[in-house]
């Protein structure tokens, strides 16, 4: 297994000594990707914000805003990991 390489004990749950060092909690409640997705959280919410752009010939796009989507966290009170499915972007 490529974790016992890296000296990890496949015995062992280390899944917050892994993510730990990889992954911030800030890291992830304010996380913004290339392609200028934003996810915060403030407060029980959290915002997800894509930008959309606009064209009216398929050639030139412009800026048209963002699509913001609010989630209560409230439901989800240790954690949650939530993620943007975009079907057939390959």
């Amino acid at each position: 297994m490529a974790y016992a390489a890296l000296g990890f004990d496949p015995q062992v749950d280390d899944t917050a000594t892994v993510l730990g060092n990889v992954y911030t909690e800030s890291s992830i409640l304010e996380l913004r990707t290339t392609a200028g997705v934003t996810v915060q959280k403030v407060g029980n919410t959290a915002s997800l914000a894509v930008p959309v752009e606009i064209s009216d010939d398929l050639g030139g796009w412009d800026p048209a805003g963002d699509m913001t989507l609010d989630v209560d966290v409230t439901a989800f009170p240790d954690k949650a990991f939530f993620r943007l499915n975009v079907e057939d972007a390959n």
